[in-house]
């Protein structure tokens, strides 16, 4: 028997539950009770057409029973016949068309395809509002479809305010109809409890039990429904028990409702099954999904339903040991997510029949199946409407997909198909960007929608800087009463989590209308070869280290200028978990978060950004040596103590992004050597192929004579609000989290001694340069001043903020007059700093606070300002992993310059690495400044 870690694994799923739990309920509720009103409002008028009306009907009950059967395609092929015979023989009455279209939407929500079920629902509402009354029905089915498809791509601002529209709909008419105010409610409950807003999920849900209750006669399939939506919202919270108890109420209901309801019965024997694996209840999981699968075997139910069934069965099999069981189950659940059309549930299946294939020693055929798989994976990742945060929530739930893949060419030694695994399934989005710069993303839409995109981003960050003003002014002197300012706080720190989730809205609602970007996310570009990454590695004389942390593994990639690419499986043994924490095994995603960032942010990093004193850091120190000896195979150890190499190319995953290797300590001691010490120069990368994406851009040439150098410094920083109460803080304006250092961003003495060093360093070389110091040094400013540098250079604060993928995190320079520019708050935010021209832009030093932190997602990396300089046309970055010491950094900071500049002036290329890593060193040498604390921070993105 192989090893369990080629079991196929869900990823972040602790089994398949919570993805299918909620995928029935919105498809549950998809407000097909409704529709039939959109054709019976208008069947007496028609009498003439009566024919065109029965053909009409009927393939609208068509359409929806293939839906409901799970047979996509089919249902596809009827929904695009009703809307065809909608519009050339019901032309007349356009409410037939507006009923075409709400089918169509929900058909595409079912299959993923949010922008095309958003643009016909959108198509079907613009037409129903002509032809309704205000308060008809029929308008609230088609809102409530448009809020789930909001809901599915989490612009959930826009889903509440679909949602809420709709069930103001319902209540506003003469007679409310029960079953669309249930259907409304459980709308509502979704939203809020994909927000964690479980006690208001709960009510809503209720609420939409009673309004089911009420109906005449008693909707009992709606019932159900909503005791399930019940159960998963404990579900959610890990009340299991109290989950069961609502489940099994759901079923004795459908149980009743035999043989009406077999579709439902399906569904609460599957959940039941779900609820059983998460508890580790294998066997009672068991027994119930295969009563699912009796009941799909007496009746043709949803090919999806009983596709998932199949595959949850199939992996209770595989973990049991039971392959020849395990590979028939999911034989089957491929054959039905074929028929079904469902590209999430074909991706699962292929990949868990290609784990079992692999067990069963069946190497081609399973690589044949994971190989689809991770097309399929790649397919969904440019499905969803969104920004890239949308589209990366979706990709990594295949995670475990890639990992599978991973083991495979582990255990088979197939080291080429192992890069192009790695590759594939890291920063994406990161490509699309790069690809994107300098594109306006609304160029080829209709004038007036673009004007109307345009209209709505800048009212959205309008609105967010105007409460982030009151914030400000709420504690200015002479400022409210104690009670009156914490009532203003509270109602204001609501306004500004709405203001943010309105411009994260729009952000995303811009990429999903922009043609040019649904383009570039739909390329298929092929990641670097080994062959081309082994011969670049060559020519550098490097070592190149590229990681792969999975759910059950965690690998790293050995590429050398003098021995053959190899894989290496990472572990942790019992003794050295005894010192870095967590527990022995794979390194694993949870292993490496325990180690990297612990518990209440013990971890290494952490420790590392607090320990400014040598003294302070001896505790770590002996971690730092064990961590060193987990991270890189014994071989290159060796060689890089010896000096092989002159380049050390980092590539992390997941929690490493957030450490400095060259803070490895190499020889404990009272006076430990770190990797600095001995290594050669590093640099880092999100993926090798966008390393090589970045090493390839053609070098602009220097233009002396426009001052190819800008510095930015000195910034003046005006008061920020202070609230007393912490909880209120954390939700304030990212400027809060300086409050309590006297409710101002602390003064920068030493940035201006910075800037006038880079001024002086490359001046002194021939390099003429811009600065912006002081008053000079506002936002607007750098805006204007930036593009057609060839170095940037900025000392000042930088703001984090994990939200919304760091979207408002930022550089803080000094306010200034927003009477002509708004946008001159003195904050420039992520989202700005995309839309900068950086073309030509060979450095950007971001001389700040944690300019390479920021949100970590799996399948994309760390959302940090330094990915912002990238993607704007930077071709490297120099940015920093925790807080700089305000004289460290400037003294670290000059001496590179000075490095740069000196090399420019003889006039070969310049080994940006290299003066970097001559630089930490130096600032090493210097006693106070000799702990990582102060030269750790400092990392450099890009080539050399």
């Amino acid at each position: 028997m192989r090893k369990s870690h080629v079991m196929f694994s869900s990823g972040t799923r602790v089994s398949p539950a919570p993805r299918i739990v909620l995928t029935a309920c919105r498809l549950a509720a998809s407000r097909f009770l409704a529709v039939p009103l959109l054709v019976t409002a208008c069947v007496t008028s028609l009498a003439a057409e009566e024919d065109y009306v029965a053909e009409f009907t009927q393939l609208l009950e068509e359409a929806e029973n293939q839906r409901t059967a799970g047979r996509f395609k089919d249902a596809e092929l009827s929904a695009v016949r009703l809307k065809s015979l909608a519009e050339r023989a019901l032309a007349a009455k356009p409410e037939y068309l507006a009923g075409a279209l709400n089918t169509l939407g929900v058909l595409y929500l079912a299959q993923g395809r949010y922008a095309e079920a958003e643009a016909s629902l959108k198509q079907g509402l613009e037409i129903a509002e002509k032809v309704f009354p205000p308060a008809h029905p029929n308008l609230a089915t088609i809102l409530d479809n448009l809020g789930d498809v909001f809901h599915a791509q989490g612009r959930y601002a826009e889903a509440g305010v679909v949602d809420r529209q709709a069930l103001e709909t319902r209540k506003q008419a003469r007679s409310p109809e029960h079953v669309g105010m249930a259907s409304s409610y459980l709308s509502l409950g979704n939203l809020y409890k994909a927000q964690g807003r479980y006690a208001e999920a709960m009510d809503s849900y209720q609420q939409a039990l009673q309004a089911f209750q009420k109906a005449q006669p008693p909707e009992h399939g709606g019932a159900a429904m909503a005791f399930d939506s019940l159960g998963r919202t404990l579900y959610a919270q890990g009340r299991y028990a109290e989950a069961e108890t609502l489940f099994k109420q759901a079923l004795g209901i459908r149980e009743r409702a035999i043989p009406l309801d077999r579709p439902g019965l399906a569904k609460s024997l599957h959940i039941l099954g779900c609820n059983c694996e998460a508890q580790g209840r294998q066997a009672e999981a068991e027994r119930w999904y295969q009563r699912a699968l009796d009941v799909h075997s007496q009746a043709e139910l949803s090919e999806l339903g009983l596709a998932r069934t199949l595959h949850n069965l199939g992996r209770l099999c595989h973990a049991q040991g039971r392959y020849r069981e395990a590979e028939g189950l999911l034989q089957k659940a491929v054959a039905a997510s074929e028929r079904a059309g469902s590209i999430e549930d074909r991706c699962w299946t292929y990949g868990a029949r290609g784990a079992v294939r692999y067990d069963l020693g069946r190497y081609t055929e399973a690589l044949a199946d994971l190989r689809l798989a991770m097309q399929l994976a790649e397919r969904v990742r440019a499905q969803p409407s969104g920004g890239e945060m949308e589209r990366v929530t979706a990709f990594a739930g295949f995670a475990g997909v890639f990992d599978v893949m991973m083991a495979m060419q582990v255990e088979m030694d197939g080291d080429e198909e192992a890069l192009e695994t790695m590759e594939r399934s890291r920063a994406r989005t990161l490509l699309d960007q790069l690809e994107l710069r300098n594109i306006d993303l609304l160029a080829g839409l209709p004038a007036a929608n673009a004007a109307r995109l345009r209209r709505a981003d800048a009212d959205a960050w309008a609105r967010l800087r105007e409460v982030q003003r009151q914030l400000e002014l709420l504690s200015a002197p002479p400022g409210p009463s104690a009670k009156t300012r914490e009532s203003k706080q509270q109602e204001l720190r609501l306004r500004l989590r709405q203001a943010k989730q309105d411009v994260a809205d729009v952000y995303a609602r811009v990429r999903s209308a922009s043609p040019a970007y649904r383009l570039a996310i739909g390329k298929d570009r092929k990641p670097v070869t080994m062959k081309t990454l082994q011969q670049w590695v060559k020519e550098q004389n490097a070592l190149l280290l590229e990681y792969m942390i999975g759910w059950t593994d965690g690998y790293v990639l050995t590429v050398a200028a003098d021995v053959e690419p190899r894989i290496h499986r990472l572990s942790v043994g019992s003794q050295v978990t005894e010192v870095l924490g967590g527990d022995p095994g794979p390194l694993t995603v949870q292993r490496l978060q325990a180690i990297i960032n612990g518990k209440s942010q013990t971890g290494i990093v952490n420790a590392l950004r607090e320990s400014a004193n040598p003294e302070e850091l001896k505790p770590v120190v002996s971690r730092l040596a064990l961590l060193w000896k987990v991270l890189i195979p014994e071989a290159r150890r060796k060689a890089l103590v010896d000096q092989k190499y002159q380049r050390l190319i980092i590539i992390p995953d997941g929690a490493l992004a957030q450490l400095p290797f060259e803070a490895l300590v190499v020889e404990p001691g009272e006076n430990p050597k770190y990797l600095l010490d001995i290594a050669p120069p590093i640099q880092y990368a999100p993926s090798a192929t966008i390393l090589m994406n970045l090493a390839e851009r053609q070098a602009e040439g220097v233009n002396r004579a426009a001052e190819p150098v800008l510095t930015v410094g000195d910034c003046r920083y005006g008061p920020v609000a202070q609230p007393k109460e912490e909880t209120v803080l954390a939700q304030l304006v990212p400027q809060a989290r300086y409050a309590s250092l006297g409710g101002r961003l602390a003064p920068l003495p030493h940035s201006r001694t910075e800037a006038l060093w880079i001024s002086q360093v490359f001046g002194d070389k021939g390099t003429k340069v811009a600065a912006l110091k002081g008053d000079q040094a506002t936002e607007a400013a750098v805006r204007r001043n930036a593009p057609g540098r060839r170095v940037l250079h900025f000392a000042c604060h930088g703001l984090v903020d994990q939200s919304y993928g760091n979207l408002f995190g930022a550089l803080a320079f000094t306010p200034g007059p927003q009477v002509d520019d708004p946008a001159n708050d003195g904050f420039l935010t992520l989202a700005e700093i995309y839309e900068l021209d950086l073309e030509g832009c060979e450095l950007a030093i971001l001389s700040a606070c944690e300019t390479n932190v920021g949100p970590e997602q799996r399948g994309e990396g760390v959302w940090a300002l330094s990915r912002g300089f990238l993607a704007a046309g930077s071709r490297r970055v120099v940015a920093s992993n925790w807080l700089v010491d305000d004289e460290g950094a400037a003294s670290l900071v000059s001496y590179f310059c000075a490095l740069i500049a000196q090399a420019e002036k003889q006039g070969g290329p310049v080994d940006y690495a290299k003066a970097l890593h001559d630089a930490k060193r130096w600032v090493r040498g210097q006693e106070k400044w000799k702990s990582p604390y102060y030269w750790g921070t400092f990392v450099l993105l890009g080539p050399s």
